[in-house]
């Protein structure tokens, strides 16, 4: 990047970090997204994708789909519940925002006390070391020295990630 593309440098990742907390952090994308990402766990749980890197970047849409498909006609399949919460929208998990006061400790206490079984609840806690997100690749001068972002740009975006509960449909969440 040049030193005169550095303003759109600065507008296309603060354009990004908004768009992220708007759209990605509502509740429901998460609830989808959790239950996505569980169900890509399991169908790359079989060996043959990681035997090359061809078959584990042969992995295509239209396969997933069916292995999604196939996965909800059958109550067996591990992926079951996570293939109809995402074809039917019915029955997806909660997905709750948790306050940073809320820790690991206290989830395992409520798992334990409702006796909720492992694969009906999971957590995502954000780590909060004041990490914060800036331009980061290197500027060409106009006098053609190379020289990283940070000696150009101020802009620092904070970590603000969510720390994130999923639960069960069957199950209320209280602590």
């Amino acid at each position: 990047v040049e030193e005169n593309g550095i303003a759109s440098c600065e507008a296309l990742l603060l354009a990004r970090h908004f768009m992220q907390r708007r759209v990605y952090q509502y509740p429901t994308a998460r609830a989808y997204s959790f239950h996505m990402a569980r169900f890509m766990e399991i169908l790359y749980g079989d060996p043959k994708y990681f035997s090359s890197v061809e078959n584990y970047l042969s992995m295509s849409e239209p396969e997933v789909l069916c292995a999604m498909q196939k996965a909800q006609n059958d109550p067996s399949h591990p992926g079951h519940q996570d293939a109809a919460s995402l074809i039917d929208r019915k029955k997806r998990f909660q997905a709750i925002g948790l306050t940073h006061t809320i820790g690991h400790s206290d989830l395992e206490s409520y798992k334990k006390k409702l006796s909720v079984p492992d694969r009906q609840i999971h957590w995502e806690l954000a780590d909060r070391r004041g990490l914060k997100y800036g331009l980061s690749l290197p500027i060409k001068r106009k006098d053609a020295q190379i020289i990283p972002a940070s000696e150009f740009s101020e802009i620092a975006i904070p970590a603000t990630k969510k720390n994130w509960l999923y639960l069960a449909p069957e199950y209320d969440f209280a602590l």
